[in-house]
């Protein structure tokens, strides 16, 4: 299933534009009458202007794993382009449910936990 999203969102003097293209396909668990077998596989696109003006892109490099019976992305990468900055990819392990993913900015990797 393929979404487009233009979205424009005004708060104060602020104006935040977000433009958002994802593919989600349904790849585990459509042939059974239990939802918390599926497993759903992201890709996508997307960039906008934040608050300051600024410009920024973010781009699925690995999909996206996501289990209905786990409560994080299990697995993947998204790449993010902030205008003027350097690029960070934010990985989301090995497929493991849980709370852990990794950043990489500057060839400097951060542990971040996930809410």
């Amino acid at each position: 299933m393929k979404f487009l999203l233009k979205v424009r969102w005004c708060y104060r003097n602020d104006t935040v534009y977000w433009n958002a293209e994802r593919v989600r396909t349904w790849v585990q668990g459509q042939n059974t009458p239990v939802w918390g077998d599926d497993i759903y596989e992201l890709l996508g696109t997307g960039n906008g202007t934040n608050g300051n003006r600024q410009f920024y892109s973010m781009n699925i490099t690995e999909a996206l794993i996501k289990e209905v019976g786990c409560r994080y992305i299990s697995k993947g990468t998204i790449e993010m382009q902030p205008q003027g900055k350097a690029l960070r990819s934010l990985n989301y392990g090995d497929g493991q449910c849980d709370a852990i993913s990794d950043v990489l900015i500057n060839y400097k990797s951060f542990h971040v936990g996930l809410q």
